[in-house]
């Protein structure tokens, strides 16, 4: 019989099904909360995400921009249109046949 006295958060939680509950809860803060776990236990420091704005109004957007550039995380946010750009973004768009046309 073997035993692993080191394990991993991550396994911890994986063999005893720890789900989290976001009932009642905000968008944004719900957000915020699992990029938290993606970060400290699963050190994912990278997320992309899809059509955030259509999701999160601008101040809910700019906490979230707030507790990504604490976190360390890096924030990749794809939108099929913007409706606008912050000061902390960078954009780029891209047309149908994969040209850059515009870069801030």
């Amino acid at each position: 019989m073997e035993f692993e006295m080191n394990p991993d958060v991550s396994t911890l939680l994986k063999a005893y099904s720890v789900k989290i509950q976001f009932e009642g809860v905000e968008t944004a803060e719900t957000l915020i909360d699992y990029l938290r776990v993606l970060s400290t236990v699963c050190s994912i420091h990278i997320v992309w995400i899809l059509n955030l704005k259509q999701y999160l109004t601008k101040e809910q957007v700019l906490q979230l921009y707030e507790f990504c550039f604490y976190e360390k995380i890096y924030l990749i946010n794809l939108e099929g249109y913007t409706k606008y750009t912050l000061e902390q973004e960078k954009s780029v768009i891209i047309d149908e046949d994969l040209c850059v046309i515009y870069s801030s």
